[in-house]
């Protein structure tokens, strides 16, 4: 899901973040005049919130899913929302309510908001925490987190968000130290107008969920179910702002929410099987849409900022093989290691917003290192060394700037040299990294990176002159070696449609490893090596699938981003767009065939 991230540290405010407006009142920045007048069909991705109904907090939510305002890896209670409108879409808000119990997620109830029948606009507020009185009310402590669950692989990243702070403080005060806006939106309906639903797959099954996931979604429905329907309720949504936030709200905040005010029947859309809905291509295929283009391209917007749970199958065959000319080609010898493999995506959660079959697309999976090669000789001119020692020498500045921002914004009276240095390196280091070679798998604080930091750090009293000399002495030697190539370059990839007789609720896709970017330009880019996880070779494709995403230490999280242009046409899948959109050697081409042929 977009909100599912493990990242581990708030971006600096004064490159992601408008200051909030005095005394908590916000404005929303509106699309252009053009575009709010004909307001198009409309669907937003998926977005985590905290959710609260009477200004009480849904009871459910961990402790550190609080304090990260909805955007850790926690079990417990998790709220989705996604927005909805246009001229063929009644202006909707669609809820889910979810359970998360490790790295499973699952839905126990979805509400529908009919929001074109509100009685007024939704307020929107745009605040401070440092500016609040109300924040221990607003965000109190949950008694524990829920008994029995797991908790998730990424859970260490949530732990690293706060790293050197106490967890144990309460959720509002973590939320006061690391947040640095926080947006809240409020709307009032009538409880007989929300449509609430309850997906069968989840209740039928209500008994093997632990205790504590158990007893959250059974008292959520037990109080949506004793309501009176004639009753007022206020519900009020909260999370970190992020620039253009209002583009997924705005409509809701005016009167234009009522161009439409029909219900959206889910159940009706899907036949009554919530937990297949895939809303963006069930609107398309119920030809609400005379512009399919914008729509498409709407769609590839929203795919970007979700993630999907994928697993990934080395393609045989793909393998560099060592050969003669490969010193005189790539100046480095074969690895024998994949550079392709079969990635497949679970669509039992998250079915949206993907490409169509045969679509080139971009992949990063962030989670999985990438190692790259040393040079086999210097690649960079002086001049273009002089370039990169005056661009490090401006990032270093921009990381003093924002650590100052940093330490004051957390309510500090007086300077803390150490606490300053420390907030400091936590941003340059990530630059340094760059030109370092890569750490091992799993570590994305890499020490030789802080050190290095911390040694080109302006002095007190060194000119610029000097510094960016130092710093240019120092580069000279680091890129003797290759540096760290980014662990989340991006693979390329193309989605395929399933082989005949194969059934399985999955997309697939050919992906293809990244190429070492940082390599001499009279050479070819050779392709990394990626710490997959390694998995004996599959013979029986509809077997894997069946039981690909049943272990969830070997489930990946994917981005998936493509485009959609004016020459885009409908067009019908292929039987094996594979052999027709992707170069493979005989091998790889054997064992697909192989695969289709075995099914």
């Amino acid at each position: 899901m977009a909100s599912d991230d493990p990242g581990t540290s708030t971006p600096p405010p004064a490159g992601d973040e408008a200051p909030a407006a005095q005394g908590g009142g916000f404005n929303p920045t509106f699309p252009d005049a053009d575009d709010f007048n004909k307001l198009r069909n409309e669907i937003s991705a998926w977005n985590s919130v905290l959710m609260c109904i009477n200004n009480i907090m849904l009871p459910g939510f961990a402790h550190l899913h609080i304090a990260r305002v909805a955007r850790s890896v926690a079990p417990g209670l998790r709220v989705e929302v996604q927005t909805a409108w246009g001229p063929r879409i009644p202006s909707t808000l669609i809820i889910r309510l979810q359970v998360r119990n490790g790295d499973n997620i699952q839905d126990f109830a979805i509400l529908t908001l009919p929001m074109g029948q509100t009685e007024k606009p939704m307020d929107a507020e745009c605040f401070r925490p440092t500016e609040r009185s109300d924040m221990k009310q607003a965000f109190s402590n949950p008694p524990a987190d829920p008994a029995g669950a797991s908790y998730s692989r990424f859970r260490s990243q949530d732990l690293l968000y706060f790293k050197g702070r106490d967890i144990s403080k309460p959720a509002w005060g973590l939320i006061i130290e690391t947040t640095w806006n926080m947006v809240r939106l409020e709307t009032v309906i009538d409880v007989g107008k929300i449509v609430v639903s309850y997906p069968a797959k989840f209740w039928d099954r209500i008994g093997r969920q632990p205790a504590g996931l158990r007893l959250i979604a059974e008292r959520l429905r037990s109080a949506f179910d004793k309501r009176n329907p004639d009753e007022k309720v206020s519900i009020q949504f909260f999370f970190p702002y992020v620039r253009g936030w209002e583009r997924d709200w705005y409509v809701f905040l005016n009167d234009k929410r009522k161009i439409n005010p029909g219900v959206l029947d889910l159940q009706a859309l899907c036949n009554d099987r919530l937990e297949d809905l895939d809303y963006s291509k069930t609107l398309i295929g119920h030809r609400w849409l005379d512009e399919e283009l914008p729509w498409k391209q709407l769609m590839a917007w929203n795919c970007c900022k979700t993630y999907f749970q994928a697993r990934l199958l080395p393609f045989p065959g793909s393998n560099w093989i060592p050969t003669t000319s490969d010193k005189a080609e790539y100046g480095i010898d074969g690895t024998r290691r994949p550079t392709a493999y079969l990635m497949v995506v679970n669509l039992s959660h998250v079915r949206e917003f993907l490409p169509d079959i045969g679509t080139k697309s971009t992949v990063y999976i962030r989670e999985l290192a990438q190692h790259g090669y040393t040079m086999p000789r210097p690649a960079l001119a002086d001049s273009e060394v002089r370039r990169l020692a005056g661009r490090l020498e401006r990032t270093f500045a921009n990381a003093e700037a924002w650590a100052l921002l940093k330490f004051w914004g957390r309510g500090r009276t007086r300077m803390n040299e150490e606490e300053l240095k420390q907030i400091f390196l936590q941003s340059a280091a990530v630059d340094v990294g760059l030109y370092l070679p890569m750490p091992s798998a799993g570590n994305r604080h890499n020490p030789a990176a802080l050190q290095a930091a911390e040694m080109l750090r302006k002095r007190d009293g060194e000119d610029n002159d000097d510094h960016c000399q130092r710093i240019l002495t120092w580069l000279r030697e680091a890129l003797c070696v290759a540096p760290k190539t980014r662990f989340h370059e991006p693979y390329t990839g193309i989605r395929l449609s399933l082989p005949p007789g194969v059934s399985a609720d999955v997309a697939l896709f050919f992906v293809e490893v990244p190429r070492q970017q940082d390599w001499p330009r009279s050479l070819k880019k050779p392709p990394m090596v990626i710490d997959a996880p390694e998995i004996p070779t599959v013979i029986d494709l509809q077997g894997f699938l069946n039981t690909a995403f049943a272990d969830s230490r070997y489930v990946l999280r994917a981005e998936i981003r493509y485009s959609v242009d004016e020459t885009w046409l409908v067009k019908e899948p292929e039987t094996i767009p594979i052999i027709n959109n992707v170069d493979l050697n005989a091998e790889e081409t054997a064992w697909w065939k192989s695969m289709v042929k075995s099914t």
